[in-house]
């Protein structure tokens, strides 16, 4: 496991920096935007995507072929990738809770709520792409890949403007929801789904 993070890491380092900037980016600027969250959901949503890139390297690197010289399973590679996910969104996640707590001056209820869906947001688009990507490989679900990312962009549009209080999409005001925890629970409910399909799908693939 630790030797496929390392991996990972090392493809992160020399292809994904730029999605890295966009995401820091995008936080820099939800700083300037007064409690408006809309530039934080893109920035936690760039980042998401990052695992999903790290498995169209391996493709094109013919790493698939070389793994299956490696004592390591497929169960092992598979759930390698929701590792990453969750060390790569999970910083995102806190830094946003510290910007969202002192400049924004949240209170903890309000950054709970916030960061329930700040995960549901950084999770949504890979735990329905990994299961794709495992069955059908990165090259052939491509188009499957783009549809999703395109209703993941919908989604958040949609997330903000059912969270805020007033103004437009960009400058209105995050309003913290009671049952916000509820996105938190559904993300973590799905992750588990995706895990599972995930893993039946690649022992069943052939490489």
């Amino acid at each position: 496991m630790r030797g496929l993070l390392i991996k990972d890491f090392m493809i992160i380092k020399k292809h994904c920096l730029l999605l890295l900037a966009v995401s820091a980016l995008f936080l820099a600027i939800s700083m300037f935007s007064g409690k408006s969250t809309y530039f934080l959901y893109y920035s936690i949503a760039i980042v998401s995507i990052i695992p999903i890139n790290t498995i169209a390297y391996d493709e094109a690197y013919k790493w698939n072929k070389y793994e299956l010289l490696l004592p390591v399973s497929r169960v092992t590679v598979v759930c390698e990738k929701y590792l990453l996910l969750f060390i790569i969104i999970t910083p995102v996640i806190l830094l946003e809770g510290v910007v969202s707590f002192f400049v924004f001056g949240f209170d903890i209820l309000d950054l709970l709520s916030l960061m329930s869906i700040m995960l549901f947001c950084g999770t949504m688009s890979p735990i329905v792409v990994f299961p794709v990507v495992y069955k059908f490989g990165y090259i052939k679900g491509r188009v499957i890949n783009m549809i999703i990312i395109a209703v993941l962009a919908s989604s958040i549009t949609i997330i903000n403007a059912k969270n805020i209080s007033s103004g437009t999409l960009i400058e209105g005001a995050f309003t913290p929801q009671k049952n916000a925890f509820l996105f938190a629970v559904i993300a973590v409910i799905m992750i588990i789904v995706s895990i599972l399909l995930s893993v039946n799908a690649y022992k069943k693939r052939e490489i």
